[in-house]
């Protein structure tokens, strides 16, 4: 098992960081292109998502574990408000159609996205997407 863990501010500057963190482990794990192009939309839309709820200053930690051919990816955030995640038109179908499995649980302290991608990885060899 691989895992790769990062924390970052959930700020909109540092989506481009946490798309290209999360595009540099992919092509060393070998996912396959379409993972890779899922995983990053996924993760940041739950980015996305995140930024929108927090009323101050606030972190995300972004895990990050390839086991087998499986990839799982967990998204927490720290963003106390009283809004909650709405299940959206756009957001919440996004990160369901994006992943196999797809898990929101919430509460007072911030909300956690956890994804599941099956048989993402490529046997080919490693490559950038």
């Amino acid at each position: 098992m691989r895992l790769f863990t990062l924390s970052l501010q959930l700020e909109p500057t540092q989506a481009s960081r946490l798309r290209s963190w999360l595009r540099d482990r992919f092509a060393d794990s070998r996912l396959s292109r379409q993972a890779t192009r899922d995983l990053v939309l996924a993760a940041d839309e739950a980015f996305a998502l995140a930024v929108g709820r927090c009323s101050k200053e606030c972190e995300a930690v972004v895990r990050v574990s390839v086991l087998g051919r499986d990839v799982y990816l967990t998204f927490t955030d720290n963003a106390q408000t009283r809004r909650r995640l709405e299940p959206d038109p756009f957001g919440m179908a996004l990160l369901q159609a994006l992943a196999d499995q797809f898990q929101l649980e919430e509460d007072e302290t911030g909300a956690t996205v956890r994804l599941v991608k099956k048989s993402a990885r490529s046997d080919r060899s490693p490559r950038r997407a």
